[in-house]
C-alpha cells in the first residue's frame, strides 16, 4: 500500500499537509505494505464500534481512538486492539488519561 492508499483508506483527503504527515509516520515507524494493510483492516473492523485509526497531530504515529458510547463496546474494542497487536507484533503505547493508543512500531 502506498501513501495515497493509506490516506484514502483512513478517510483523509490527500494534500501536501496529509502527505507530509503520513510520510513522517512511515519514516519513523518503517511499516511495510503488509503492516499498512493490517492497520487499514483493523480500522475497518473498528468503525462498527465507533472507534477508528487516525494520524496523531502531536506525534509521528498512527493512533487508535477507542470512542464507543457504551463501556461494553469499549471493552470489545480494547480486546480487539490488543489481540490484533499481539498477533501482528505491533507495539502500542497508551495515551495518558484517554482511551487512545499509539501504534509505535514493531515489537
Amino acid at each position: 500500500m502506498n501513501e495515497e492508499g493509506i490516506l484514502v483508506s483512513l478517510g483523509y483527503v490527500m494534500n501536501d499537509s496529509t502527505l507530509k504527515q503520513v510520510r513522517a509516520i512511515l519514516s519513523k515507524c518503517d511499516f511495510d505494505s503488509n503492516e499498512l494493510d493490517r492497520i487499514v483492516t483493523l480500522n475497518d473492523r473498528l468503525k462498527t464500534y465507533g472507534a477508528y485509526i487516525a494520524m496523531s497531530n502531536s506525534n509521528d504515529y498512527f493512533k487508535i481512538k477507542n470512542e464507543p458510547k457504551q463501556e461494553s463496546e469499549k471493552e470489545v474494542v480494547r480486546d480487539m486492539i490488543f489481540t490484533w497487536a499481539d498477533k501482528y507484533k505491533f507495539e502500542l503505547e497508551k495515551v495518558a488519561d484517554r482511551e487512545t493508543y499509539y501504534i509505535v512500531g514493531r515489537i
